[in-house]
């Protein structure tokens, strides 16, 4: 004991010396050098990372800016400058940037003119390059149908002349899935992820890899596939280089299983776990503008619906006049009228309460949702979208009029 106190207080004796020989000044200098260290290109990458987007747009600017004033000032120390040279720097600075993040972040505030124009000025040479981009310029502008065919080219061997980096690669397979969530796609979405699985040889032959398991998850749970759904959940993966939209896929893909498996405690955890993905991705896109704070938002409210249809599901009450009940509220209907659905006549909010009516044994509820879908599809001209809805829409009213649906035990 005594010699522990020793070595105490000897450490107190060493830190104190240790700080009282490192003024304020001279350490906020330091760590000012240390940052000044740092590449304006990763705080950029950073930065998009957790949705600061006009922050990181800022990080490229200033590093094109500072990379166009130090070949001009070399040039003048060395007298190089040519008579037709201007005195004046450039007023577009794309040089020595990546032009991918720029036209992505530019896509993401809503600057599609600007986007356009460094895409005109940088005219890449490679095919991969330049579908990458018609990709992305096609996504930003939700041309949904347009980006899966540029996605769907860069990712054709038969399409390409060299091998395409890993980095294209993850890209491309990741932004077909997307388009393909978007488009109602969701066996498809099943098949090409378990396909680009397989390519990895380090997974095993039923494990998906980390940057494809949101889009599986998701898929999963709004087919209804629960089987899947179960063994994607329960998969264990490391979740610390997933970006906050990718935990929330995984977090209510958990929330969604807990419900079915009827596990309340599993239900509380996902939606927490969800929230605070959200929260973390509002505050950010908040810095921003107003505008672009508004899917977060419907994503609290759509967690919110999930809440409480939970708490009707676990509830000791007559659970199925509960629910009918509270579809039937104008809560339930008001908020459906103020949402915004994309041309795909879908948002979060939708998708959720199908995939809820579907395990409520709704059928009747879950066509209206199919035709409100198969309207807003048409009138965007997403025809097969609208065809599929309408389909569906077909088959739950005939579950519902003319035979009686399958009903859960545990609903009851």
């Amino acid at each position: 004991y005594r010699e522990s106190r020793r070595r105490k207080r000897a450490a107190n004796v060493d830190l104190e010396s240790c700080t009282s020989a490192w003024p304020a000044d001279i350490v906020l200098s330091k760590i000012r050098r240390l940052l000044d260290q740092i590449p304006l290109s990763l705080c950029a990458s950073a930065a998009s990372r957790v949705g600061m987007n006009a922050r990181a747009l800022q990080f490229l600017e200033i590093d094109s800016r500072s990379q166009i004033a130090s070949s001009a000032i070399s040039n003048a120390k060395k007298n190089t400058a040519s008579y037709h040279d201007s005195k004046f720097l450039k007023s577009c600075h794309i040089d020595g940037i990546d032009l991918q993040l720029t036209k992505k972040l530019l896509g993401q505030l809503c600057d599609f003119d600007t986007m356009i124009t460094i895409s005109q000025k940088s005219n890449p040479s490679e095919l991969s390059s330049r579908l990458l981009e018609v990709a992305t310029e096609r996504e930003m502008y939700g041309d949904w149908e347009g980006a899966l065919q540029a996605y769907e080219h860069l990712l054709d061997s038969r399409l390409r002349s060299g091998n395409i980096v890993g980095c294209s690669k993850n890209r491309a397979q990741k932004g077909l899935l997307r388009c393909l969530l978007k488009l109602g796609r969701l066996d498809s979405v099943l098949n090409q992820a378990y396909g680009m699985s397989k390519q990895d040889l380090d997974l095993k032959e039923t494990e998906f890899s980390n940057e494809i398991l949101p889009y599986a998850t998701e898929a999963a749970w709004r087919l209804g596939k629960w089987s899947s759904l179960d063994s994607l959940v329960n998969e264990e993966h490391d979740e610390s280089g997933q970006d906050a939209h990718a935990r929330y896929q995984l977090s209510l893909g958990r929330t969604m299983h807990s419900i079915h498996c009827r596990l309340p405690e599993k239900v509380i955890l996902g939606l927490r776990d969800a929230r605070e993905c959200v929260m973390s991705s509002l505050s950010s896109a908040a810095r921003d503008s107003y505008a672009r704070s508004y899917p977060y938002l419907m994503k609290l409210h759509l967690l919110r619906e999930v809440e409480y249809i939970s708490s009707v599901f676990f509830s000791e009450k007559d659970r199925k006049d509960t629910f009918v009940e509270f579809v039937s509220s104008d809560e339930w209907k008001d908020r459906i009228k103020m949402i915004t659905p994309d041309i795909t006549g879908s948002n979060d909010i939708i998708n959720t309460r199908l995939a809820l009516s579907r395990m409520a044994n709704e059928p009747a509820l879950e066509g209206s949702l199919w035709l409100d879908i198969g309207r807003l599809a048409r009138k965007g001209g997403l025809y097969q979208v609208a065809e599929h809805s309408l389909a569906q829409a077909d088959m739950s009213f005939q579950n519902a009029y003319t035979e009686p649906a399958p009903v859960d035990d545990s609903f009851i």
